[in-house]
């Protein structure tokens, strides 16, 4: 669409510049890269014993998903239903279709939960998702709210780092 004269000089007006998006995917991958080394950070208690050792404030919820995560790859590659299952609360079992969100991760990472086991397919996922959303918040906050980088970025790390209400620490004894 041609554009009209400025009236003051006659000239057509200059056109903004474009945005360097070649800069701002250079932000943004570092900050995804600062994002997961977070998350390994965070988790690096686990990652010295993925099989050995366990979330301290509520181990039996990752227990449960280390198994969901194990049966969603058996009943996968043994054309069984995922969605339900009767190896929990015998003999009426168990609709998983509760949790569809871990059964989603288990089709998607059976064939990593094969190799390296489910307490470590865990422990990938949980890493995974620090850093994905501390990325998911900076690129909310740095595309719809703010225009500084930075403070898109100490806000989507003070979102996904920051201690939540309810958690408790575990008390030396």
């Amino acid at each position: 669409m041609p554009s009209s004269p400025s009236p003051a000089t006659g000239s057509p007006p200059i056109p903004a510049a474009a945005p360097d998006t070649r800069r701002d995917r250079r932000a943004d991958l570092l900050f995804a890269l600062l994002a997961l080394a977070l998350a390994g950070w965070v988790t690096s208690g686990l990652w010295l014993g993925p099989n050995q050792r366990a979330i301290t404030v509520n181990s039996s919820d990752q227990a449960l998903f280390e198994w969901l995560l194990a049966f969603g790859g058996h009943a996968l590659t043994h054309g069984q239903n995922p969605l339900f299952t009767t190896l929990v609360n015998v003999p009426d079992g168990v609709n998983l279709a509760v949790n569809t969100s871990i059964t989603v991760y288990a089709a998607v990472f059976a064939p990593l939960t094969y190799l390296i086991g489910p307490p470590a397919t865990f422990l990938v996922i949980l890493t995974g998702n620090l850093a994905a959303t501390a990325l998911a918040w900076y690129l909310l906050l740095s595309r719809q709210f703010v225009r500084s980088r930075l403070a898109a970025g100490l806000g989507a790390l003070f979102v996904a780092y920051s201690p939540r209400k309810g958690v408790r620490t575990p008390t030396p004894t």
